[in-house]
């Protein structure tokens, strides 16, 4: 849904309630309008939130699917991709050198084809790796997308 609505919800065992509520009063103390919460249990009562979680599993799926295959296809000799079938990110493991990894970013950067260096997420060097959002593409704009990559790839490996 909206992240813009900051409306949310947990299914809790009893025990845990009251003090889930204290912790949220603590890191969250402005609570969403009494609207907005009544829009939100309105939906959710008349089924549509059922619906369009399903509506947008199939979707997001499909284009999970769609990227994972363009990019075994593409460039799977730079990239594995980490098993998963959910979500809205790609974690692919980098599998060539850090020298050409450096040069890949900056590559993609040129082919406006933007990702997160996955360093990011790490306390210490892990390794290398780079996370992909495609969520917010259609499959056109992922197939374009990752045919820059390896377009990208090929740039690297003429200048080396």
């Amino acid at each position: 849904m909206f992240a813009g609505l900051r409306l949310g919800y947990a299914l809790l065992p009893a025990g845990l309630v009251d003090p889930v509520i204290r912790a949220k009063a603590i890191y969250d103390p402005m609570s969403p309008g009494l609207l907005e919460q009544r829009a939100l249990a309105r939906f959710m009562a008349k089924g549509d939130y059922g619906k369009h979680l399903r509506r947008m599993t199939r979707m997001y799926g499909a284009r999970h699917r769609h990227f994972c295959t363009l990019m075994r296809e593409f460039v799977s000799e730079i990239f594995t991709l980490m098993p998963g079938d959910s979500g809205l990110h790609v974690y692919a493991y980098w599998q060539r050198s850090p020298e050409e990894y450096a040069a890949f970013i900056e590559a993609a950067k040129r082919s406006n084809v933007i990702f997160r260096d996955a360093a990011v997420f790490h306390v210490e060097q892990g390794p290398l790796a780079a996370c992909f959002g495609f969520a917010h593409l259609d499959e056109q704009q992922l197939t374009e997308g990752v045919k820059r990559l390896a377009a990208a790839w090929q740039d690297v490996q003429n200048n080396v």
